[in-house]
């Protein structure tokens, strides 16, 4: 196979010689947050990153903490495994950092790969973590049903369902890739707002999805309860709770804090324990209503998570502590631990300024919110970034800010263009002497 399949065309070559003379480890899907900060971590820990896209403008290819950008076919096409072989072998690549896609797509068919992630004990319990269907019939089936939201899991092959408690809608359905009937198909999030919706959607998913989970309306705030886990016991762990999220109704983080609570801590632990997720990362999300101090489990995830320079800026470096594990338990030499930026005195928040931007946005559109808060959620906004407090995903990190401005201008690029194709769609009024 010609080298050109080992590297993107156009793209540059490994950033130094020195690149080749470190543990070479492949992360990917570069174009996401969670994705980034295990870049910046492996790189400045002292391995030789070899960040993967399927787009070429993806943002973390641009990180100087890169020792190789790669990009590679589509995932769901019939040349990604050969690419990926042939790189592999090619650079002497020892520990692949999947995204869910990757890890799904290299234990699909075989385990030729299943080497190479430091995730999980076995093929299947990897692909079983990536199941939130799976998640809730752990719990229910090992009794854990306290903090369960209101639910039904639909098994549509089987034709079984089990309900726990009455809906309140607006209600999500969660399909999730693991569970897709054709490779390739990612995961689905549905909302829907009364039954008649729910059950059409649930015709629909039908013939994509064997199963799925149906969950009710929770109030209150998210909250994660992250951990690394070796051989079952944690040897890393951070809890973060959502300020802000987009859309501000409730959705992805975009300002987020450290945070503590015993009882979510437990409870998550709980949950790893009976999902039997052993080694690698996880994070178990929960709605936390402050007012009554009730929280509902809402889904986990067993990969890097995209909150994940938060910790990183309170001293926890969750990937490079991964990486150090998984090469000693191999045998292999592993760069001298550098450590994370250093522990601050005050609870660290952190925000992703792009975002920050869409939930000021989103409220400022907003029909429901009165003017106070419309006025409240700009001066905040711009509070914020004079906060020496705060942290930003982007900007924050030693070495590497310039890419919150590649991030902002690809963003103020964006928001100018969605602006003109409004004013070129709106009718234009005719002029007349009346």
């Amino acid at each position: 196979m010609p080298d050109k399949a080992a590297d993107a065309p156009g793209m540059p070559p490994a950033r130094g010689a020195a690149a080749t003379l470190r543990p070479a480890v492949y992360v990917d899907r570069v174009d996401t947050l969670g994705a980034i900060a295990v870049v910046r971590s492996l790189g400045r820990a002292g391995y030789a990153v070899h960040a993967a896209a399927e787009h070429r403008h993806s943002l973390g290819l641009l990180s100087r903490y890169v020792a190789r950008p790669a990009l590679h076919p589509p995932m769901d096409s019939p040349a990604f495994l050969d690419w990926f072989r042939y790189y592999i072998a090619a650079h002497g690549i020892v520990a692949v950092v999947p995204s869910e896609q990757l890890a799904l797509r290299l234990t699909e068919d075989s385990d030729e790969f299943f080497h190479l992630i430091p995730f999980a004990t076995s093929p299947s319990r990897l692909r079983r973590a990536f199941g939130k269907y799976d998640l809730f019939a752990a719990s229910l089936e090992q009794g854990l049903v306290e903090h369960l939201p209101a639910l039904r899991l639909i098994d549509f092959d089987r034709q079984e369902e089990r309900m726990r408690g009455t809906l309140r809608f607006p209600a999500f359905i969660k399909a999730d890739a693991v569970h897709a009937r054709q490779s390739g198909l990612s995961g689905e999030v549905v909302r829907v707002r009364n039954p008649a919706e729910l059950e059409a959607a649930l015709g629909r998913l039908a013939a994509r999805f064997a199963r799925v989970l149906v969950q009710g309306y929770v109030p209150g705030i998210g909250v994660g309860a992250s951990f690394l886990l070796w051989d079952g016991v944690p040897c890393a762990e951070f809890l973060h709770r959502r300020l802000h999220e987009v859309p501000y109704t409730g959705g992805i983080s975009s300002w987020r804090e450290e945070f503590r609570h015993a009882a979510i801590r437990a409870d998550a632990l709980a949950r790893i324990q009976a999902l039997g997720w052993e080694r690698g990362p996880v994070m178990v999300e929960y709605r936390l209503d402050e007012r009554t101090g009730d929280f509902w489990l809402m889904e986990a995830n067993a990969r890097f998570w995209g909150s994940l320079h938060l910790p990183y800026y309170a001293g926890v470096d969750f990937p490079a502590i991964l990486l150090r594990r998984f090469l000693l338990a191999r045998g292999m030499a592993v760069p001298e631990p550098v450590g994370a930026a250093p522990l601050p005195r005050r609870r660290v928040s952190c925000r992703h300024l792009p975002a920050e931007a869409q939930h000021c946005w989103g409220k400022l559109k907003s029909p429901e919110l009165p003017l106070r808060a419309k006025l409240a959620a700009v001066g905040r906004f711009f509070a914020l970034m004079a906060d020496p407090r705060v942290r930003s995903d982007l900007g924050s990190f030693p070495g590497d800010r310039h890419l919150l401005l590649v991030a902002l201008y690809r963003f103020g690029r964006s928001m100018l263009r969605g602006l003109l194709r409004r004013v070129r769609r709106r009718p234009q009024r005719l002029v007349t002497d009346e």
